[in-house]
């Protein structure tokens, strides 16, 4: 894990129980250590990324991701026949958007959309894709408001996991490149570059503070910083999710 992720890891954590307190009392894969594992798996990832929203010092929600591997495990328990350019990866293809949450006080604000754009915006990649529990349609017709699609049904490889609709995301760009190289396709798909600045404010203390909890008043307007970690660097800027 980089170090900064290392940084950022206690407060994902802590996002992520109190926003599946409930259904980790009767679910074992929403358990925080196998969703910890998840987390420190992803981040140890080449261009794994992860964008950040604040409401004063109080985390409101984040997302993260990174790019799948050629030899990446996501689409083998694909239950629906794709074609084989469909599913195949080199390392910088698909962008996998493992990872989108938000703290109950900031939903319906508008801050899952942002911090989703957010994290795609400047990807490079040919697509994005991400997974969505079959159990959650409500979820699902979010996502397809925003332009994703769904490919088909897909199993995953870890234990206990529930059934997942796969889905995936065109970007203007990505239509034009595949356009250049392989002509058209029904099935394609768009993500985006990682942006860069200095890490002088994301002190480990700062993180600590800011994982205080938000009790008995109104939630303050969210802001996003999207942070890009990669080898020995982390990038922070300021904007308007396995």
């Amino acid at each position: 894990m980089h170090d900064e992720a290392a940084d950022l890891r206690p407060l994902l954590l802590d996002v992520y129980a109190e926003i599946y307190e409930a259904a980790a009392r009767t679910g074992p894969f929403a358990a925080v250590d196998r969703f910890a594992r998840g987390l420190d798996g992803w981040s140890r990832r080449p261009g794994w990324t992860c964008t950040v929203g604040y409401a004063d010092d109080q985390v409101a929600g984040y997302a993260y991701g990174a790019p799948l591997a050629a030899d990446a495990r996501w689409w083998r328990g694909l239950l629906t026949d794709m074609p084989r350019q469909v599913t195949e990866e080199n390392g910088s293809r698909t962008y996998a958007l493992s990872e989108l949450m938000v703290r109950a006080p900031w939903r319906k604000t508008g801050l899952s959309r942002r911090l989703h754009d957010t994290l795609l915006a400047r990807r490079t990649e040919e697509r994005a894709t991400l997974l969505v529990d079959r159990q959650h349609p409500k979820v699902r017709a979010l996502y397809e408001s925003w332009g994703w699609k769904t490919l088909g049904d897909l199993r995953s490889h870890i234990p206990r996991a529930p059934l997942f609709h796969a889905c995936c995301w065109h970007f203007p760009h990505a239509d034009r490149t595949r356009a250049r190289r392989v002509g058209p396709s029904a099935h394609g798909v768009d993500a985006a570059v990682e942006l860069r600045v200095p890490s002088a404010l994301w002190g480990s203390r700062r993180l600590a503070a800011r994982r205080e909890r938000a009790v008995g008043r109104p939630p303050a307007p969210a802001r996003v910083l999207a942070a890009a970690v990669a080898p020995g660097k982390l990038g922070i800027t300021s904007a308007s999710g396995w």
